[in-house]
């Protein structure tokens, strides 16, 4: 189930032209981990207006500085799924995005 809902993410994800997203291909040893950034947004702030919505992912370096130095970014926005999602989950994720970014504007 976890695959379904990291492709059910990176799809909806893509729907936003101001996203981009690390590590979106289709890998077979692709975790349940989705890391993404919102152009001209720090990472921080999606995940703090994105808490009062209650959704809860991380924001920050992730304790890999080196490899957000390699991609050339300071952090990025981290989605994770545990046992207890599910596609519902993903909707009220994207429309809880969707009115940060219109908060954001």
């Amino acid at each position: 189930m976890k695959k379904k809902l990291r492709s059910t993410l990176i799809e909806a994800l893509r729907e936003f032209k101001e996203v981009d997203i690390y590590g979106s291909n289709e890998d077979g040893n692709a975790t349940s981990i989705v890391s993404f950034n919102i152009k001209n947004q720090n990472f921080n702030d999606i995940a703090t207006f994105l808490d009062q919505y209650g959704i809860m992912i991380r924001g920050g370096h992730h304790c890999c500085q080196p490899f957000m130095k390699k991609l050339g970014i300071p952090g990025s926005c981290r989605v994770s799924f545990g046992i207890y999602n599910d596609l519902n989950d993903i909707d009220h994720f994207i429309d809880s995005l969707k009115k940060t970014l219109k908060l954001l504007q």
